[in-house]
């Protein structure tokens, strides 16, 4: 497409309704990261989503998929709130947001998401948002399917707001009754979540208890140096192989990527393990039955 196509296509995708004031409704509200201090001046807000700290939607949930029909695609509605001082973030200090932007890999996705924030009128001085803009996330067969939002915020006193914000579209239940909060009651939390291991401890930067589990190990980059250094993910949804949560439960490590886990106790016993590379294999579900 040409620069010029493209910039009229880009016109038309924004022929939505301006900025509008922060309001109560089914919005969930996600801060994306970066200091407390700060943390306010971007959030970004999906309506119906469910997680922690990444948005999660089940392709068809009619509460967070606008079209509400399972096709392989979630579409997200998104709108990004700048200036957002409420009182679930006392430390953060109001400020003059000077800009804002918005970027991902998934352009054509993005794009109208991108085009409202940079519509936004400079200085904002009170909580505003764009529009709700339609982001769609493609999944693919049984796998789930994701969309790396970033997005930056500078204020009039020189700070900036960096957020990082991952949309995921999760495939519906197909009869499965196991779930994700299977594995997290039957394995994580008896065998993983120990105060001194993958709890309060989080040991190795990953943290298994059952509010933060699911987002501190999909698509989520192994911090071990060995494992880090040759690109090694903990889970990657679609392959048990080669994540790396199986092999330190397996023990199929290389040198320098540890030990055996988990190391209190004994190993994981065969059918525990079948049940985690089940759940990898069937696209690493968040809330959906494999």
């Amino acid at each position: 497409m040409s620069p010029r196509l493209l910039a009229a296509a880009l016109a038309g995708a924004l022929a939505v309704p301006g900025p509008i004031r922060a309001d109560a409704g089914p919005f969930v509200r996600f801060r994306g990261g970066g200091p407390a201090t700060t943390d306010c001046m971007l959030v970004t807000e999906v309506a119906g989503a469910t997680g922690v700290r990444a948005p999660h939607c089940t392709d068809g949930d009619p509460a967070c998929d606008d079209d509400g029909v399972a096709d392989g695609v979630c579409r997200f509605r998104v709108r990004v709130c700048l200036d957002a001082v409420d009182d679930s973030m006392p430390r953060c200090h109001a400020d003059v947001v000077t800009g804002a932007t918005v970027t991902s890999k998934a352009t054509t996705a993005v794009a109208p998401l991108k085009a409202a924030v940079a519509s936004l009128p400079s200085p904002v001085i009170a909580d505003t948002c764009t529009a709700p803009i339609v982001v769609p996330v493609a999944r693919r067969a049984r796998a789930s399917g994701r969309v790396v939002l970033r997005a930056r915020a500078v204020m009039a006193s020189g700070h900036a707001d960096r957020d990082r914000v991952v949309l995921r579209c999760e495939p519906p239940a197909v009869g499965g009754t196991t779930t994700f909060a299977t594995l997290q009651r039957k394995i994580f939390t008896p065998s993983c979540a120990l105060a001194s291991c993958h709890g309060a401890a989080a040991a190795g930067g990953l943290a298994l208890g059952a509010d933060v589990a699911y987002d501190d190990l999909v698509g989520v980059p192994a911090t071990n140096p060995a494992a880090q250094a040759a690109g090694v993910v903990r889970v990657v949804p679609g392959d048990p192989a080669a994540s790396f949560l199986v092999r330190k439960l397996e023990g199929d490590l290389a040198p320098g990527e540890g030990d055996r886990m988990p190391q209190v106790g004994a190993a994981l016993p065969a059918k525990q393990l079948d049940l985690v590379r089940r759940w990898i294999t069937a696209g690493a579900p968040a809330t959906a039955g494999f």
